[in-house]
């Protein structure tokens, strides 16, 4: 439908527009209290189906699982071969068994430790798959509406200059910030898909912006006992977020990135208004929600892209997170690791800088692991603060994080990756460590 078409059927599709992108903002940005827990309406509607389903959710890990194992097969040949790749593919194939073994209760003895092969299943694989799913039935509302094609005018001038990001991926920060940083990518790897992002942009808002939920800050902050300082520690968790965001952004490997759309799309970047923006910013969003697809057939479509994710990630994720466990429990590899750090973890003085070592190694494995690790010892409250923005800051970790990324069409490496896991890690480090010596 054309501009001219639109304003003629205005106040229909303001209706259309405005009714859709409501029940959108509803289901991810407004809390309700239910029964005794205040949390969005998809944190309720994932509750209550974990719940429900809880003692059947192993087998549906297994059948999702090993769609991913159909798809490497199947695909063997058309997909692109290089050496990370066949690896990941490996490892997921690895994941995939370790399941089985831990459902079956057979196989090697590291894995059936309730530490790691059940611990696994109960705390990371079961939360996503009813998360994603039910996460992604909803996100049509969010994008296909016109809500952040409008917003995405509105804010170009500030995301543009500053993240040389659309203004679209405001809304998409947001999300993810509510929801999970799965959520994230599967709303950027459709935007990807359908033109409305290029390829430097879609990396920039899957690894700078698509971080952990409002709600596993408030399990982070009860574990390092900090949520007496809740308002401090969120808000300064977000600006250090989207700082080291603005900062990575102008280094390799996001420098080097390629403004090029995803291959045999259609263009669709955002337009560009020097006058009547919110004018022009609500036509804009209308034309969208005028052109949108039937919504149970987005739906269908949505979720079909997203369970091709899931799987990748839930075998992917079992098969770094056990390992890692395993190593964790028998060696000291991680705090090793955390030497990389140590000279900033003193340039910021960090009280009891050997556990603050020890997490910031383990980050690169799992995001609440630091919080374990620390929230067990008696240390000082400017250490328990870091620890608390690392996993928030950092976000990139190989237990769900890079499965997810790597399972979707956004482009980037697994090298590239671990390059921005050390470099968010070091600028967390100094920013939270230098807000944390202000404060405390």
């Amino acid at each position: 439908m054309n501009v001219d078409s639109v304003k003629k059927n205005s106040f229909r599709l303001s209706l259309k527009m405005i009714i859709m992108s409501l029940i959108g903002v509803f289901v991810f940005f407004i809390n309700v209290t239910i029964g005794e827990k205040r949390t969005i309406f998809v944190g309720h509607v994932s509750g209550f189906l974990t719940t429900s389903l809880f003692p059947v959710l192993p087998y549906i890990i297994v059948i999702i699982g090993s769609y991913c194992i159909i798809d490497i097969v199947k695909n063997r040949s058309r997909d692109e071969k290089n050496l990370i790749t066949i690896i990941l593919a490996l490892c997921k194939i690895i994941g995939f068994i370790f399941l089985l073994f831990v459902i079956l209760g057979v196989g090697p003895k590291f894995i059936l430790d309730e530490a790691i092969g059940l611990f696994v299943i109960n705390n990371l694989l079961i939360p996503i798959t009813i998360t994603i799913p039910v996460a992604t039935l909803f996100l049509p509302f969010l994008l296909d509406y016109g809500l952040v094609d409008f917003i995405g005018v509105l804010l170009k001038g500030v995301m543009r200059p500053i993240f040389k990001c659309p203004g679209r991926s405001a809304v998409i920060a947001v999300t993810a910030f509510l929801g999970n940083f799965s959520v994230g990518h599967i709303a950027v790897d459709s935007m990807y898909k359908e033109g409305k992002l290029t390829e430097k942009e879609a990396v920039i808002i899957g690894t700078g912006f698509c971080t952990c939920s409002i709600g596993f800050l408030m399990v982070l902050a009860n574990t390092l006992g900090i949520m007496e300082y809740w308002s401090f520690y969120f808000w300064s968790s977000l600006f250090i977020t989207f700082f080291v965001t603005f900062i990575s952004i102008r280094l390799w490997p996001l420098n080097k990135k390629k403004d090029e759309y995803y291959v045999g799309v259609t263009p669709q970047p955002e337009q560009e208004f020097k006058k009547n923006l919110i004018r022009n910013a609500y036509i804009t969003g209308l034309t969208v929600a005028a052109n949108a697809d039937p919504l149970p057939k987005r739906m269908i479509f949505i979720l079909k892209e997203s369970f091709k994710i899931l799987a990748g990630l839930l075998c992917g994720g079992m098969f770094f997170a056990s390992i890692g466990l395993y190593i964790n429990q028998n060696t000291s590899f991680f705090t090793y690791l955390g030497y990389i750090h140590y000279p900033f973890l003193r340039l910021v003085n960090t009280p009891d800088i050997a556990v603050a070592m020890e997490a910031s190694g383990i980050s690169i494995l799992e995001i609440f692991l630091p919080a374990v690790i620390a929230g067990s010892q008696d240390i000082a409250l400017q250490t328990r603060y870091m620890i608390a923005v690392l996993p928030v800051s950092m976000i990139v970790f190989l237990a769900g994080f890079i499965p997810c990324i790597l399972a979707t069409k956004i482009p980037v490496k697994f090298t590239e990756l671990i390059a921005l896991w050390l470099q968010r890690t070091i600028l967390t480090i100094l920013l939270a460590g230098i807000i944390g010596m202000l404060y405390f």
